[in-house]
């Protein structure tokens, strides 16, 4: 899937996340909220009297009914329906945007009626029928009766950064879980089978809010993705802006926090709990709220619903502002491409820390940030897509 960079600065912290929108303004998601069956029973007609891939007359109608419909819901056409628009997606080589565009719809859907590892598998599949790399590491083979991943790659930080922003395994812990089954005697073809793409649905009780908390976080990247472009002047326009919003930012969350505390996967959703995170980062000049909100964070992480990459990197913000050595190195210091750490506790052992949180080796951090930091031309922001990770290093310069 084509990926683009979304970058923080608190004073700064920069990641790279999936973007919120489709690229097309005819796809969007299904409004409906009752049944669909006509649109149902077309998916499903179509899915059954199509080849892979899709001859440009199966991929008009398929295109067609998305772009009249919207992608389709678990509540608009039922658990087969979903999978049945999945695998038309897949087939539908002949249009990578209309993929991507579809794609991005999907991942939007994670965790409401959409399977993690179902959709990473997807669209790995879709990325290596490109003859791209998967970017998920969902895909794996045996070599000489060890399991490794079906196609070489030498992103395999990105790889684990992404699966990590969905609070999945490493891809070295997925094939020791299933190396271990195979010397037991197991088919790999039957323990790394993905699920279904579709799931029973997850509403999201707060709607609203999770819309709300995805506008602030929007505004949020706007700003700083500016001031980073910009050169990240001091008093400058650009950082006058990204304070004021930070600004008003912390005040709604404040009242969010008093009233839902830190709010839950099931109050605003997966992407809603993250952008929370993200926009408590950015709250450094209330230290005492962050301190708190790294208290609440620890219940959303356990149950996955908070990375444990983000929650590593908020316990380092908030033990600096504290006075205290970071524990995993991810707050950063310097001028854009020149970045160094600021001070460590025990660095002998960070990369151990750092692999427990889902984190990369804090070498491939330090020069991965540097290289994301370093400003591009406005129109090469706009037009260049990441090519393989939808989760960058995270980053502090104070």
């Amino acid at each position: 899937m084509k990926l683009q960079y979304r970058l923080l600065v608190l004073l700064v912290v920069a990641t790279a996340t999936l973007i919120s929108h489709a690229q097309s303004t005819n796809i969007r998601l299904d409004p409906s909220t009752k049944p669909q069956p006509a649109f149902r029973q077309s998916l499903l007609g179509l899915a059954d009297h199509t080849q892979d891939p899709l001859d440009a007359t199966a991929l008009a109608k398929f295109k067609a009914l998305i772009q009249q419909n919207g992608w389709p819901t678990v509540v608009a056409v039922e658990r087969d329906g979903v999978d049945a628009a999945g695998n038309l997606l897949l087939n539908s080589r002949a249009d990578y945007d209309f993929q991507n565009d579809c794609l991005l719809l999907v991942f939007h859907q994670i965790y409401i009626d959409t399977d993690v590892r179902a959709v990473l598998t997807l669209n790995d599949r879709i990325e290596i029928a490109q003859g791209h790399p998967q970017q998920g590491g969902m895909l794996f083979t045996l070599t000489n009766g060890k399991v490794v991943l079906s196609q070489s790659t030498n992103a395999i930080n990105a790889i684990n950064q992404l699966r990590g922003d969905y609070s999945l395994p490493t891809v070295a812990e997925d094939i020791r879980r299933f190396q271990a089954a195979v010397d037991r005697g197991a088919s790999l073809a039957e323990i790394a089978v993905p699920p279904r793409l579709s799931t029973k649905t997850y509403p999201i009780r707060l709607p609203a809010l999770s819309s709300e908390l995805e506008a602030m976080a929007s505004k949020d990247q706007d700003v700083r993705n500016t001031y980073i472009q910009s050169g990240m002047k001091m008093n400058s326009p650009e950082q006058r802006a990204m304070i004021e919003t930070d600004a008003a930012n912390l005040a709604r969350l404040r009242v969010i926090f008093q009233k839902y505390s830190f709010p839950s996967r099931v109050l605003v959703g997966y992407g809603g709990v993250n952008d929370v995170w993200l926009l408590v980062q950015h709250a450094a000049t209330d230290p005492a709220f962050m301190a708190k909100a790294l208290e609440l964070a620890r219940s959303p992480m356990l149950s996955g619903d908070l990375p444990r990459a983000k929650y590593a990197l908020l316990v380092d913000r908030v033990r600096l502002l504290q006075g205290k050595k970071q524990l995993y190195g991810s707050q950063l210091k310097g001028e854009p491409g020149h970045f160094e750490i600021f001070p460590l506790e025990d660095p002998e052992h960070v990369d151990q820390r750092r692999a427990l949180m889902g984190m990369e080796p804090l070498a491939d951090y330090i020069r991965d940030t540097n290289a994301a930091y370093t400003p591009k031309p406005a129109a090469a922001v706009a037009s260049s897509p990441a090519s393989t990770s939808s989760t960058s290093s995270t980053s502090s310069h104070q």
